[in-house]
């Protein structure tokens, strides 16, 4: 039987690579979902201000068209000027403009925000009117410590960081010879009596490559050099 003991060592370096690789796999997808959502509500907050905005349009343009209304009866009683009523008809032809505008943005947004759902694009729905906030956030400092915390980048870098150092470790382990631990045992069965039965021997295998023609001293300089610019930009933001 040969027990390894050195490769153990190496195994579990390697294995806590792999689940580095694993968590680093997994806030990638979070930072996919967080796009996600953060376009959905880009997209409804859209939808939010291009509909205040009609709503501001719209009484305004109703206010245009009395006004037109109005000054195209004093123009008849000669109480106003043609060009009154011009630059009065030329505000209403500017606010209809507004509102055709408002309302392609409100139609793109929602367009936009039914891809980002699965669902039709073509499919009808209204949203909430913009509500307002109930509570600011007064401390500064710890809300931009927590949003730090949440900014899937930050922790990409740190994982990241976090690999490129065990992988350098995993690769100064393969410095390490390989030692294991033999045990044997052997029985003889209708053997002559004279000689042993029964014989059990322990012992220890070294194996080491010393010549591997540099190619373990150019792998650990270049997860070495990974590491160092990964916290190149840690560095520069404690220094901000």
């Amino acid at each position: 039987m040969l027990q390894p003991l050195t490769p153990i060592h190496r195994i579990r370096l390697n294995l806590r690579t792999l689940e580095t690789s694993i968590q680093l796999a997994e806030e990638r997808t979070r930072q996919e979902r967080l796009d996600v959502v953060q376009n959905v509500k880009k997209a409804y907050y859209g939808i939010q201000q291009a509909k205040s905005s009609l709503v501001s349009v719209r009484e305004t343009r109703k206010l245009y068209q009395e006004l037109e209304r109005l000054t195209s009866d004093y123009v008849k009683q000669e109480a106003a000027l043609p060009g009154d009523l011009l630059q009065v008809q030329t505000r209403v032809a500017q606010t209809d403009q507004m509102q055709m505008t408002l309302e392609d943005q409100e139609a793109g947004a929602k367009e936009q925000l039914n891809q980002l759902l699965g669902r039709d694009v073509l499919t009808e729905f209204d949203v909430s009117t913009v509500m307002e906030a109930d509570e600011i956030e007064s401390d500064i400092t710890a809300a931009r410590k927590r949003a730090l915390e949440m900014r899937s980048e930050v922790r990409q870098a740190r994982l990241k960081n976090q690999q490129a150092a065990q992988d350098a470790r995993a690769k100064r382990a393969e410095y390490i010879p390989d030692i294991a631990i033999d045990f044997s045992n052997l029985t003889l069965l209708n053997y002559n009596r004279f000689l042993p039965v029964q014989s059990t021997s322990i012992g220890l295998s070294l194996f080491w490559e010393p010549f591997d023609w540099g190619a373990r001293s150019m792998s650990w300089p270049k997860n070495r050099g990974r590491r160092n610019r990964l916290e190149m930009p840690s560095a520069r933001r404690k220094g901000w």
